[in-house]
């Protein structure tokens, strides 16, 4: 599989599992660069896409420092998660 589809089906899951915090139109419509905090979408909800991510395998639990780094949008969490996994 090329990094791009690699990087694809990371955003395809990363947006379908924010539909179920923050709505799937919502999801599905943000630009990928757009900063979460600036959109309306907290911490928590951030946190809990997260965990949702993890349950499903798609990642490994981030330290604090990670989710910092890593959860400004879905752009960099779908890059961070796909350096995570090779």
């Amino acid at each position: 599989m090329t990094r791009e589809a690699v990087l694809a089906e990371l955003e395809i899951r990363v947006r379908t599992v924010l539909g179920t915090r923050v709505g799937p139109e919502l999801a599905r419509d943000l630009p990928a660069d757009a900063r979460f905090d600036e959109i309306g979408i907290d911490s928590l909800d951030v946190v809990l896409v997260l965990a949702e991510l993890e349950q499903r395998d798609a990642a490994n639990t981030l330290t604090g420092k990670d989710l910092r780094e890593a959860a400004d949008c879905i752009d960099s969490l779908v890059r961070h998660l796909a350096e995570r996994h090779g």
